[in-house]
């Protein structure tokens, strides 16, 4: 069954929903796609589209056909509380990243040495998904700072433009500051000293890029996933030059690929941290770590 059917026949929602599983193969995306035309529970609606919901809903069919990411294709994606925007110059956030959010509102709720407001930085903030989870969902009694940092210009917009979505959820003493460059660069002549940094950086090896799904290699932004030839080079980078940025005893926060818990640890213990803690996603793989400036 094509989208020329969907466009020649006038059908109700709840007939557009049939007619787009058996295109995707994927009730739960119909339901999506309809949802994100026309509002939650449209798909059971015995009404139809006017002209331009109907071409709408066409063109998203037509991307997500074409093997597009279910996440860029719909307007907002869920992270954990949030509802964020997605493009195609940022990285979809996955569910290991939400054990990272979780982590570091544990390590914060801990903060209590100091009455000065905490500075944390989103470091490869992407779409923003884990500074602004932080930013809503922290229980922490002191200010917090929070900065954002990318090299992509655009991964910056956007994380404005997430936090502008979320941020009628977010406390009153909360602040947020934008920075555009390679990883610490910005920060050179800033003079400033972070209690947190947390950071998804770019992981996969060339080799294992080559196996990666099809959705992930034309879609996703390679300068998001590629970590050189073994997936390391820019794990390196923030070991090594994040100790110039972190207070006495602050911490940094960092996920890895799953086969990569043994040589991160090392480039820590080498770069003379202290290894707080290492954690497991949902399968029991290790896959971030906390590491305390020594």
């Amino acid at each position: 069954m094509d989208l020329d059917r969907l466009k020649s026949e006038s059908f109700t929602w709840r007939e557009i929903r049939g007619v787009i599983q058996e295109i995707l193969n994927s009730d739960v995306e119909a339901k999506w796609i309809i949802e994100d035309v026309a509002g939650e529970g449209a798909y059971l609606l015995s009404s139809r589209p006017s002209e331009l919901e109907l071409e709408t809903v066409v063109s998203l069919v037509n991307k997500r056909q074409q093997g597009c990411p279910i996440q860029y294709v719909l307007s907002t994606w869920g992270f954990r509380t949030l509802s964020l925007k997605l493009r195609e110059s940022v990285l979809i956030p996955r569910p290991e990243t939400e054990l990272l959010v979780s982590q570091a509102l544990k390590e914060l709720e801990e903060e209590t040495d100091s009455i000065e407001p905490l500075n944390v930085l989103d470091l490869c903030c992407g779409s923003g998904a884990i500074g602004i989870s932080i930013l809503k969902e922290s229980r922490c009694a002191k200010e917090i700072v929070m900065y954002f940092s990318d090299i992509s210009d655009d991964a910056v917009k956007l994380t404005k433009e997430n936090l502008s979505l979320n941020i009628d959820t977010l406390e009153e003493k909360c602040d947020a500051k934008f920075y555009i460059g390679d990883l610490f660069i910005p920060f050179k002549s800033a003079g400033i000293l972070f209690d947190l940094i947390i950071v998804n950086p770019p992981y996969v090896s060339e080799e294992e890029f080559t196996s990666l799904d099809f959705s992930v290699k034309n879609y996703e932004p390679k300068l998001a996933l590629l970590g050189g030839y073994d997936g390391l080079d820019v794990i390196r980078r923030v070991i090594r030059d994040s100790r110039s940025y972190l207070k006495s005893n602050a911490k940094l926060i960092m996920e890895f690929g799953s086969t990569q818990a043994l040589e991160v640890t090392k480039l820590a213990e080498d770069s003379e941290f202290y290894v707080d803690f290492v954690g497991r996603d949902l399968a029991e793989l290790n896959r971030y770590i906390v590491l305390r400036k020594a």
